[in-house]
């Protein structure tokens, strides 16, 4: 976020406007054509590679409970992939949670989870992992997995499991997870670019 100050001038008077502008952001959107679903507590996993460093501030979701709903997300990273660490509960990093005021918007329908605080990731490949609050995560069954780029971030979608390994950390753990591979996460990820 950036201050732009526009200072006018004339024999009488002077006047200065100053309005915060966010230079960068942008959203990188996956499928919200969910065609399966987990649990409460349940994890989704797929792999970012950061071209240009970034601060993720939003998840935009699909979640099948009622609109109006409480949903929420807990954030999880591992550096390099998911992949081989779905059950490694040591290998996961809590990056973030939710704000506590996330709702759904309804099945198919991208519910904003604003994070308490945003967190950023350098240029690099990481494992992501998104435990979810409220209700199971809505996803989309696929053959192979499906890439999504823009001009900051690619994200390769991947699985999903009944309970989190990495949210053995939390209170809602499930021993004895079901993983389920070539799960496409319904996702958007609102990021902006870090300058200078």
């Amino acid at each position: 976020v950036y201050t732009c100050t526009l200072t006018v001038s004339n024999a009488w008077s002077t006047d200065t406007i100053a309005q915060e502008v966010n230079l960068g952001a942008g959203k990188l959107t996956t499928l919200f054509a969910g065609n399966n679903g987990g649990s409460v507590g349940g994890i989704v996993y797929f792999d970012l590679l950061v071209t240009n460093p970034v601060t993720i501030s939003q998840f935009e979701t699909n979640y099948d409970v009622a609109v109006g709903s409480p949903v929420g997300l807990v954030v999880y990273t591992v550096p390099t992939t998911y992949v081989g660490n779905e059950q490694n509960a040591a290998a996961w990093t809590q990056v973030a949670i939710d704000n506590g005021l996330a709702v759904s918007a309804g099945m198919d329908n991208p519910s904003v989870v604003t994070l308490q605080t945003p967190f950023t990731l350098q240029s690099g490949s990481y494992g992501i992992g998104l435990v979810s609050v409220g209700d199971g995560h809505r996803y989309t069954t696929s053959p192979s997995p499906n890439t999504f780029s823009d001009a900051n971030m690619m994200i390769t979608l991947g699985a999903a499991q009944t309970g989190a390994a990495c949210g053995s950390k939390v209170a809602n753990m499930t021993p004895g997870a079901f993983f389920l591979r070539r799960r496409q996460q319904n996702k958007q990820i609102r990021q902006q670019q870090m300058t200078g």
